[in-house]
């Protein structure tokens, strides 16, 4: 009867070694997935974050006039124009005045002023709308880019009493100028 009772005592323990062995191996190999599985999320990342950054957006992306987008003028299909003579595509000149310099002369201020020419175009009728953006958008977007390069990006009025050390304390931010032209001068009460 020993030889009964130890028997299943020896089956018992290695049932539970077999096991044991199992559940090590078994963790083992979901621990191995796990990694690969986050191994691949993360370079699946990466190269999604790789393409997003070697191609810039559409409005980072210099405009350069070379002959080829020149020649592309020429081959621009021509809309027949349904536009009212009345209200032309042609620019329109506008003037505005600009100030050129200014002086400090024993604390009097003297500003020369230059009328400056800005070309506009007229204003478009609503029922032309559609047809006048077909005419910008022909050769891939050629006149678009014409009309925002004759936009002009320079400085078109002076803030020189805004850069005296005086003001400077009173510009309450640093990204918004105060111009000379359009500046509100505050006299102390008595």
């Amino acid at each position: 009867t020993i030889q009964l009772n130890l028997l299943p005592k020896l089956v018992q323990t290695q049932n539970q070694e077999t096991f044991y062995n199992l559940l090590w191996i078994f963790g083992i190999i979901v621990l191995i997935f796990v990694i690969v599985l986050i191994i691949i999320i993360f370079i699946l990342k990466y190269n999604r974050t790789k393409k997003k950054s070697s191609t810039p957006p559409p409005e980072c992306v210099p405009f350069d006039l070379t002959p080829k987008v020149l020649t592309m003028e020429m081959q621009m299909p021509i809309i027949p124009s349904t536009i009212s003579p009345t209200s032309s595509n042609e620019p329109v000149e506008l003037r505005r005045n600009q100030i050129v310099n200014t002086y400090n002369n024993n604390n009097n201020i003297h500003t020369h002023i230059k009328e400056v020419i800005l070309t506009t175009h007229s204003p478009i009728h609503v029922d032309e709308f559609t047809e006048h953006l077909e005419r910008l958008k022909a050769a891939d977007n050629y006149k678009f880019s014409l009309e925002y390069e004759s936009i002009d990006p320079g400085q078109q009025f002076s803030w020189e009493h805004s850069k005296l050390e005086y003001n400077k304390a009173k510009n309450r931010y640093a990204n918004v100028i105060a111009y000379d032209h359009s500046r509100v001068i505050l006299h102390t009460i008595d």
